[in-house]
């Protein structure tokens, strides 16, 4: 990693194990700077399986939130106008 130039953040480091085998086998031994990096089987973005549901299903909660919120906003302003 210092030969490349790459840096990694050890807070938020995670490994994911991607492999064929249906066997069990252990997984990777990962310690760079001497801190071992967890395995882990999703993270936000992508899961062992290599699906995105779990942040879709994330995004649409934030989307949700945020349009309600302007639903609540709009109607508060309309009712403003008609007075």
């Amino acid at each position: 990693m210092d030969t490349n130039g790459f840096k990694f953040s050890e807070s938020k480091t995670v490994c994911i194990h991607f492999c064929r085998l249906r066997k069990d086998h252990p997984d990777p031994v990962l310690v760079p700077y001497g801190t071992q990096i967890p395995v882990v089987e999703q993270a936000k973005f992508l899961r062992k399986k290599l699906t995105v549901m779990p942040h879709l299903h994330y995004l649409r909660q934030n989307c949700m939130k945020v349009l309600n919120l302007l639903r609540v906003v709009a109607h508060a302003n309309l009712e403003r106008i008609n007075d």
